[in-house]
């Protein structure tokens, strides 16, 4: 009988070495799931409600629209122009219609019309957020419907993309004809190498972890990425970047830039953040970014 105590005895003492073991593991292991868990909330984040109601957009005609796509209701504001000349408005990871909100304002004065809409799974969209096929294939959508709104110039017709809403723009103008401008803001040029350099600190560790977590989410960083099919696009683009950016770091505002045709122009914002371009540098953004329409989008 004496053996039964005697076999609690080792077990307990082996249960206390393998702990012992494993306790070195455990900082490493933090640092993983942190990343983890920081790559999920980045891009892919909770719904939220949006952020500002239609009553303060302040645009003159706005209103709000439903743009059907695939079974899925894509929420939407939209107010017409006088030019003839329209531009759809996709936000970034979060947002939501209204992130957009200073830069629709400043095109609606201009007498552009707007249309600014919810990815899948943001705002006021049904479905879920995968930032892949889904999400081209609602801004293809937008830009059904809005070709086929009264006073539209359906060859005058031009996008902006903010984050990994230009990242989606990207994609969808290297096929797109209709898209005849594009505005790239705060835009990675390579997902790849987007988590490689914000992760530089415990590479080891946070690399693979970071790039774990929007792959189990859907999306694929061996597709084809903006750097890979910018080229495509035959269009002005205007890129836009801030020098401050620890999102979307400058290297690669600046290597989509170099990987972009002609006729390109580089805006940078100094100690400009990932958006809110308005704080930052104020009307001078906003008097760039319309320039850059108006020309690129001029009555023939």
């Amino acid at each position: 009988m004496a053996l039964i105590p005697r076999l609690r005895h080792l077990l307990r003492g082996y249960r206390l070495w393998v702990v012992l073991g494993l306790l070195p593991l455990l900082p490493p292991a933090l640092i993983a799931a942190r990343t983890y868990t920081a790559e999920v909330a980045l891009f892919f984040p909770d719904r939220r409600p949006l952020g500002a109601p239609l009553a303060k957009a302040a645009i003159v005609g706005l209103r709000e629209v439903e743009l059907e796509h695939a079974g899925e209701t894509l929420g939407a504001w939209y107010a017409p122009g006088s030019s003839g000349a329209s531009i759809v408005l996709c936000h970034g990871a979060g947002g939501d219609r209204t992130q957009l909100l200073e830069e629709a304002r400043a095109l609606s004065r201009a007498g552009f019309a707007v249309l600014t809409f919810d990815w899948p799974g943001h705002g006021t969209s049904t479905g879920s957020v995968d930032w892949h096929d889904k999400e081209r294939r609602s801004l293809i959508a937008a830009i059904d419907w809005l070709t086929q709104q009264p006073g539209t110039d359906p060859a005058r017709i031009g996008a902006i993309g903010f984050s990994l809403g230009g990242y989606i723009a990207s994609q969808v103008a290297k096929s797109d004809r209709r898209l005849r401008a594009l505005a790239l803001l705060g835009t990675p040029s390579n997902l790849n190498d987007q988590v490689r350099l914000t992760h530089q600190e415990y590479n080891l560790l946070r690399e693979p972890a970071a790039r774990l977590a929007p792959e189990l989410h859907g999306i694929d960083l061996d597709e084809p990425q903006p750097e890979h099919v910018i080229g495509e696009f035959s269009g002005p683009l205007l890129v836009v970047g801030g020098t401050a950016d620890i999102t979307v770091p400058l290297e690669l505002t600046q290597k989509l830039f170099r990987a972009a045709r002609a006729p390109k122009r580089l805006y940078l914002i100094q100690n400009g953040g990932h958006g809110n371009y308005v704080q930052t540098a104020g009307e001078a953004y906003l008097t760039r970014l319309v320039d850059h329409f108006r020309e690129a989008l001029a009555a023939q």
